[in-house]
């Protein structure tokens, strides 16, 4: 499963927020065996530059799983609409380019 990140203060999103997200992850894998958390997903902003929600989803990866003794490469992510998916690939680039 993915776990949706609010990650904007958009009424129309939902998802936990990210300073809930190693509990619920953590409660997850601890108390629900059968399902396998694969990673983090978010909507970004419906109007405007979503750049910032992109970033805190990339974020809440990086603090999830080093609390958690993850693989960050191993948790996946999932942003991006068919309006802003270019926005999702350019933040996933940085990190990609991080990690070398």
């Amino acid at each position: 499963i993915f776990i949706q990140v609010k990650t904007s203060d958009e009424d129309s999103k939902s998802g936990v927020d990210p300073s809930e997200c190693r509990e619920l992850i953590k409660a997850i894998m601890e108390g629900l065996t059968n399902l396998k958390v694969c990673g983090l997903m978010t909507i970004g902003k419906l109007h405007g530059d979503p750049t910032d929600d992109f970033s805190l989803l990339k974020a809440t990866r990086k603090q999830v799983t080093s609390a958690l003794s993850l693989s960050e490469d191993d948790f996946e992510l999932s942003m991006g609409m068919s309006s802003d998916f270019e926005v999702a690939v350019r933040i996933f680039a940085d990190y990609s380019s991080e990690q070398r």
